[in-house]
């Protein structure tokens, strides 16, 4: 069934790859500012040495997980069973390309509170505490054999600025953002149904500041997940929507005409 799901998704890659377009196709002065200095700020971006030791240990830990998964699963491996911390650090974690570009939207937004919905092991969330040492990220995971190896992945980092909530997502994410001012950057990568993206953006739109950059993963992971990435462009709080491959960014400037656009990353 789920490489079903992957030969049914194969048509909205090939229609990126005909429609994206780079910077010299960019003439509106905000979207050719922005994402030029994404692009130049990822030619600069490093990699940290330590969290990628990390990683590699990571890939080779036979350590045993389970419990319950709140999403769509992967398509690798069964959520519902038992799983190695070694075949989470494979294939159920952002890649170090995805976690550089992360850390350089973080940098050119400054969130002063970053929501993220999908800790894993806290690999890319050590990547975004890098970036913004003055903010808090509270850092969402359901799974409590994951929250325990996530928590102990930032201690060895030193990442202090760190909240984890554990539990599901729907009942966890509304307390949360009655407690807080608002939020500056979410990071949306968990449950993978196009039924939950729509709650948790419909929970969290009413919180964002005017300047917070909403990050949603995998828009291309199923088609229900593309259509209702389709459906958040069109929202009326959304500006500016931009598409990078598997990803995609959703900003909220009044002063901004409504724009789409689909970009080479």
């Amino acid at each position: 069934m789920r490489f079903y799901q992957q030969l049914l998704s194969v048509p909205l890659y090939v229609s990126y790859f005909f429609r994206v377009v780079d910077r010299h196709s960019l003439q509106a002065p905000y979207i050719f500012n922005f994402y030029s200095k994404l692009i130049d700020g990822l030619k600069c971006q490093k990699a940290f040495s330590d969290i990628e030791v990390l990683r590699k240990a990571l890939r080779q830990d036979i350590r045993t997980i389970s419990g319950t998964d709140f999403g769509a699963g992967s398509r690798v491996f069964n959520y519902g069973g038992d799983r190695t911390i070694a075949s989470i650090a494979r294939h159920g974690v952002s890649s170090l390309k995805d976690c550089l570009l992360l850390s350089q939207l973080v940098k050119m937004s400054q969130p002063t509170t970053c929501i993220e919905l999908g800790a894993a092991l806290g690999l890319t969330t050590a990547y975004l505490s890098r970036a913004m040492p003055d903010g808090l990220i509270h850092s969402f995971e359901g799974n409590q054999g994951i929250c325990k190896i996530a928590a102990e992945n930032w201690n060895k980092l030193g990442c202090k600025n760190i909240s984890l909530v554990s539990g599901n997502i729907d009942v966890q994410l509304p307390k949360l953002l009655h407690q807080v001012k608002g939020v500056d950057f979410v990071i949306i990568d968990a449950n993978h149904t196009a039924a939950a993206l729509l709650r948790y953006f419909q929970w969290i739109r009413s919180h964002v500041s005017q300047r917070a950059v909403v990050y949603v993963d995998d828009i291309r992971w199923s088609l229900e997940m593309y259509e209702a990435w389709q459906q958040l462009i069109t929202h009326s709080d959304v500006t500016l929507s931009i598409e990078l491959l598997n990803s995609g960014l959703l900003i909220f400037e009044k002063v901004l005409p409504k724009q789409h656009y689909i970009l080479s990353y």
